[in-house]
């Protein structure tokens, strides 16, 4: 596929997973248009498979971060989501930090692809996947750790420029300790009253969230 791209003149092509829902007549008029608006980019149509492959195995990667690291390797997804005016400065900070921090904690270049999985009118959804071996003769909790500084340094480097803390990846334990600069100190105050009236026994995802 790439080489048949590339006869046809695209340098780095870029790829769009586009999918329509909604009763016939909407969704064939959503495809009427949107084809023309990709016919006018120069844009190449790739039929249905790349669509059902993605659709296939989106979910793969979190369940295989823990096992690769058992192989010594490190593989994760991180995601942000910003207004339009931050969203280019963000995507080339965390793409230069993420490269930095990774060569530095594993000593290996890694991989590393962005893409935009979800698009609004004042904004979208900055999505990376990164992969990357550990650094030679890690132990597993050694492999652990340098995960998790990639993992820190992602997700430092989305909240100090501006990105959310997650767009749709949720908080849970490890984006905890950011949580109070998402919602600010009252915010997370007004979380956790409401957190002790309606459960007061504490039972409900103890120790997530809003800590112990």
């Amino acid at each position: 596929m790439k080489r048949l791209l590339k006869a046809r003149g695209y340098g780095r092509p870029a790829a769009l997973v586009v999918a329509f829902e909604g009763p016939g007549p909407l969704t064939r008029e959503l495809r009427r248009r949107s084809m023309a608006i990709f016919k006018k980019h120069r844009a190449f149509d790739l039929g249905t498979g790349p669509g059902e492959s993605w659709k296939e195995s989106r979910y793969d990667v979190p369940y295989l971060r823990d096992l690769m690291m058992e192989y010594g390797a490190i593989a994760d997804s991180f995601e942000t989501s910003a207004v339009w005016s931050k969203l280019m400065p963000l995507y080339e900070s965390s793409t230069e930090a993420l490269r930095r921090v990774i060569r530095d904690v594993t000593g290996f270049e890694g991989y590393i692809a962005s893409h935009i999985s979800h698009l609004y009118e004042t904004g979208a959804c900055l999505y990376y996947t990164v992969c990357t071996r550990c650094r030679e003769g890690s132990t597993p909790e050694e492999a652990i750790e340098q995960y998790s500084e990639i993992k820190r340094v992602a997700t430092e480097t989305f909240v100090s420029g501006g990105g959310a803390l997650s767009h749709h990846h949720a908080v849970g334990y490890e984006h905890r300790p950011w949580i109070e600069r998402e919602l600010s100190e009252r915010g997370l105050a007004s979380l956790r009253q409401l957190k002790d009236a309606l459960d007061p026994d504490g039972i409900m995802n103890p120790g997530g969230l809003l800590g112990a």
